[in-house]
């Protein structure tokens, strides 16, 4: 018995661990990742293990900032009745709302109170929150007019700079670097010469002049 009880509360669990623990399908029957709406993918991630369980909230022990961020950390000390909670549970208080996530626990025993005990924090600021790409979308923005010219652009800028550390003998290298089509759609910075790649990377019998890794490498930062 829990000698002094001020709310009740309801165990949850992270969906996966309950399942697999149970013996069943993580994401639940008839459940769709891609089709169902953001609340039920949320319900989704958690289940139930237990309501209206006794328990007294203490007093905050402390709080943690994290550098550069808007997340606020305060630990608590739960006292609940004897039940089912282990941690990486989350803890919802059933009068108000307020969501606790179980990061240890502690089992008491002796003297008719048993109760178990457990170090719970309430998160404040930051929300989690999921995120999904669109492939068609994505497809749809590659192929619009400011990306494709931005994209042409950059390739420019690639081949200028490539031009500009190529190794010239005849000059005929130089001349062959060009931007061009490539089969996946975009475009790619290449020389047409055919000793290209033996400038590149070298020879048994000559250093290598790398110019297009050197002009590729320039333009991505």
């Amino acid at each position: 018995m829990l000698p002094l009880s001020t709310s009740t509360y309801t165990v949850q669990r992270p969906q996966v661990l309950a399942s697999m623990s149970a013996g069943l399908d993580p994401y639940g029957e008839g459940y769709d990742l891609d089709t169902s709406p953001p609340h039920a993918q949320a319900a989704a991630l958690y289940a139930t293990v237990s309501t209206g369980v006794r328990g007294h909230l203490g007093s905050p022990g402390g709080s943690e900032r994290d550098v550069g961020g808007s997340q606020e950390n305060v630990t608590f000390l739960l006292a609940l009745q004897t039940t089912d909670v282990t941690h990486d549970d989350q803890v919802l208080d059933e009068a108000d709302g307020s969501r606790y996530l179980v990061s240890w626990v502690v089992q008491r025993r002796g003297l008719g109170m048993a109760h178990v005990q457990a170090g719970v924090a309430l998160g404040q600021g930051a929300r989690v929150s999921t995120i999904r790409l669109d492939p068609a979308a994505i497809e749809e923005l590659r192929h619009s007019a400011g990306c494709e010219a931005d994209l042409r652009r950059r390739a420019d800028a690639i081949a200028d700079r490539a031009r500009l550390l190529a190794h010239v003998r005849t000059g005929r290298l130089k001349a062959s670097i060009e931007v061009r089509a490539s089969l996946d759609g975009g475009l790619e910075v290449g020389a047409t010469a055919p000793y290209a790649l033996y400038v590149e990377l070298g020879t048994r019998y000559e250093e290598p002049h790398p110019f297009l890794r050197p002009a590729l490498d320039a333009g991505a930062s």
